[in-house]
């Protein structure tokens, strides 16, 4: 049982792996097309908002969590 655990917190971490790379990849493209701070925290609120209807709350603040600094770039804290 121990075994097959571990084997189901793999994909998990890949997949939290590539969801933040798209966020911070996301959060470089709004900042050089030229778009200000408001702007950006707008865009990161609807983004947040996207994410928790489509994965959940649970797994978007885990996503959130695994970037350091990543809500602060988006103005939410």
């Amino acid at each position: 049982m121990a075994g097959s655990c571990r084997r189901c917190k793999a994909p998990l971490g890949g997949v939290l792996g590539e969801k933040a790379g798209a966020l911070v990849n996301g959060l470089a493209a709004l900042k050089a097309s030229g778009l200000d701070l408001a702007q950006i925290q707008k865009a990161g609120e609807t983004l947040v908002q996207q994410a928790e209807a489509a994965a959940g709350p649970d797994l978007t603040n885990r996503i959130l969590g695994s970037v350091p600094s990543l809500k602060s770039h988006l103005g939410l804290g």
